[in-house]
């Protein structure tokens, strides 16, 4: 994708000025996460330690990839954390730097409670996206979370997700509102991946569900495709609409050789790149 986005300062590096400190160890960086808040993406301090230390609201602002505090007092304790203001500390990642293209996205999305890292302390970004895991993440950016998920139907929509799997809540919420259906097979296929014309089509109509359908249904592409290799006909036809949509609201700009690359399986920092724009948390 052609947007990236730069940061200033190092993944993990960073003096600790002004920490006051119990037993007199110092701290040591170590790239894991510590807490999510709902708040406004600030700065994270990764540490670990096994004695109390207390980073001082005036200490917050001196700390290059500390954190977080507007103001707020954070005691770290023996791997743990005790934070006045939770929705200040945010999770950081070992695998996704402040450098990182999609580091700005990536945070929002967590920071909305829309997708979390792995227990290692890793975001992974290279992974690719199944359909289970996007109608899980689109599901969750919709409805603000999984506190606020509406109750799951009694019955299976289909017969490969019955109500025990794992996503059945929300394949069956994405499925309800018309922003996911399933194969000619009559099966949803939770595990293949997802492809960037399928993705198109799957932050399009929830775009629409955002706006009451309304931006969909009456949209006109332009004249001239913007991508070469996404036209009104042809194989990737049936995503062409959505394509469109997608690029005009400012949600993708396809990559440097010109092209939309449908056929791309899409990893899973480019799905937050998608749902953090769609979806307003990031900048389009």
């Amino acid at each position: 994708m052609r947007t990236s986005r730069a940061g200033k300062g190092t993944a993990h590096g960073g003096g600790m000025a002004a920490m006051s400190t119990r037993g007199g160890v110092k701290p040591t960086i170590w790239p894991r996460p510590i807490a999510r808040g709902l708040g406004k993406i600030t700065r994270v301090l990764v540490v670990s330690i096994p004695a109390l230390y207390l980073l001082t609201a005036s200490a917050a602002a001196d700390t290059p990839l500390g954190t977080t505090i507007r103001n707020y007092a954070v005691a770290i304790y023996d791997g743990g954390i005790s934070v006045s203001n939770p929705a200040d500390v945010v999770l950081g990642f070992s695998d996704v730097p402040l450098d990182h293209w999609a580091y700005a996205e990536i945070m929002a999305c967590v920071s909305a409670g829309i997708v979390a890292g792995y227990p290692d302390g890793s975001y992974r970004p290279t992974l690719p996206v199944s359909r289970d895991q996007m109608a899980v993440f689109i599901s969750r950016g919709l409805t603000g979370g999984d506190q606020h998920m509406p109750t799951a139907p009694a019955e299976a929509s289909f017969p490969d997700v019955l109500p025990d799997h794992w996503a059945f809540q929300y394949i069956e919420y994405v499925h309800a509102c018309g922003i996911a259906a399933g194969y000619p097979d009559g099966l949803y296929h939770p595990d293949y991946v997802v492809n960037r014309g399928q993705m198109a089509v799957f932050v399009a109509r929830a775009m629409a569900i955002l706006t009451g359908g309304a931006d969909l249904e009456t949209f006109n592409p332009p004249t001239t495709p913007t991508f070469p290799d996404v036209q009104p006909d042809g194989d990737w036809a049936w995503c062409y609409l959505y394509v469109e949509y997608v690029a005009c609201e400012g949600v993708t700009n396809g990559y440097d050789d010109g092209l939309y690359h449908p056929e791309r399986v899409v990893t899973r920092d480019q799905m937050a790149v998608y749902i953090a724009r769609a979806l307003g948390l990031a900048e389009r």
